[in-house]
């Protein structure tokens, strides 16, 4: 579903949370070619930026505005988790692999995604932030079987939904 807003344009919104701020993505460019994460409060759109590259998308809002999705790093070719709290975007890293994409936050600091572990497979993640948004700790969730899984979800406990080679 689209939002469109006074003088706003057409984005796609994913999040909403109890204050009422949306995240999602709008398009850089009339065309539609390379969007970027946004956040909106108030009647304002405001452009999250990306990690260095051209494309960036915010997936997850959690109640006090910090927002996290995923960005294109400079080569324009690596997605990465990142986390926004009012300042430059945040790269969360990943399981020991290349690439990862961040869906939700808590407020109690719990962030959830996707990324690869060392031996280049996908799998769900749970990660434990800081006050500053540094990553505390990174578990790997692991898999069923067949070796991909994503989480899509985490409440204040730090738990977590997701699947794993579609179970």
């Amino acid at each position: 579903i689209g939002v469109s807003a006074a003088g706003l344009g057409t984005w796609a919104a994913r999040d909403v949370n109890a204050p009422g701020v949306i995240v999602g993505e709008k398009p850089a460019t009339e065309s539609g070619a390379w969007g970027h994460a946004v956040r909106w409060t108030g009647g304002t759109l405001l452009d999250l930026g990306t990690l260095g590259g051209l494309h960036s998308s915010a997936f997850g809002i959690d109640d006090a505005g910090r927002v996290v999705g995923h960005s294109l790093l400079a080569n324009n070719t690596t997605s990465r988790a990142f986390l926004w709290q009012g300042g430059p975007m945040i790269d969360l890293g990943t399981l020991g692999g290349v690439r990862s994409q961040a869906f939700d936050i808590s407020s109690s600091g719990f962030v959830v995604g996707i990324a690869d572990n060392d031996a280049g497979a996908p799998h769900a993640f749970r990660y434990t932030l800081a006050a500053n948004g540094s990553v505390l700790l990174r578990t790997d969730l692991g898999e069923l079987a067949g070796g991909s899984s994503i989480a899509y979800a985490v409440n204040e406990a730090g738990e977590v939904v997701g699947s794993s080679d579609w179970r």
